[in-house]
């Protein structure tokens, strides 16, 4: 089975200010983007296609996706939880004590009212079990967040969740990943 994992494209929200999952709109360069990664997809047939309920991911998956294909939005595939972080600019909160935990070990720390990326990585674990093994020939077309497919990237790949944020994400990026019955 082979996973075609689409970030976002561009949002349109402050730069430097944290956002997971505040649902935040997209840039003017929308259409322009959509094209673009409509044109890498050009041929491939999905069989199932899975979206973030996030405005950004539901307006490109509703851009992208082929007529035919029926939309499953589910929210294991949402950007990571920062909590009470959300909407902060980054530089405040790299000052608060939490931040400096959180930055040394992101993987268990847990931002205030928020999640840690650990139990991200398990929403998505338990995201790719519900998918089961498939057919060697079927494409799945998820579009979702940069956290979500570092921890898609985490778990294919059996690397650790620090590794997998070496992987450099663009909005828009199209990634494509074949998920064997070992996962």
């Amino acid at each position: 089975m082979n996973l075609y994992l689409v970030r976002h494209t561009k949002v349109d929200y402050p730069k430097g200010i944290c956002y997971g999952q505040t649902d935040v709109g997209v840039m003017p360069s929308f259409p322009e983007e959509a094209d673009a990664i409509k044109k890498q997809l050009e041929g491939v047939a999905f069989s199932k296609v899975f979206a973030s309920p996030l405005t950004r991911c539901k307006k490109l998956v509703n851009e992208i996706c082929p007529a035919e294909n029926e939309i499953v939005f589910d929210a294991r595939l949402m950007e990571l939880d920062f909590g009470d972080w959300e909407g902060l600019a980054w530089n405040d909160i790299e000052k608060t004590e939490i931040a400096q935990v959180w930055f040394q070990d992101f993987l268990n720390t847990v931002p205030p009212g928020g999640e840690s990326y650990k139990t991200m990585v398990e929403r998505i674990r338990s995201f790719m079990s519900d998918l089961g093994t498939g057919r060697p020939d079927e494409n799945l077309l998820i579009v979702c967040h940069s956290g979500s497919i570092r921890a898609f990237y985490s778990i294919i790949k059996g690397i650790s969740p620090q590794a997998a944020f070496d992987l450099e994400l663009d909005y828009g990026q199209v990634c494509v990943f074949e998920k064997s019955v070992k996962q």
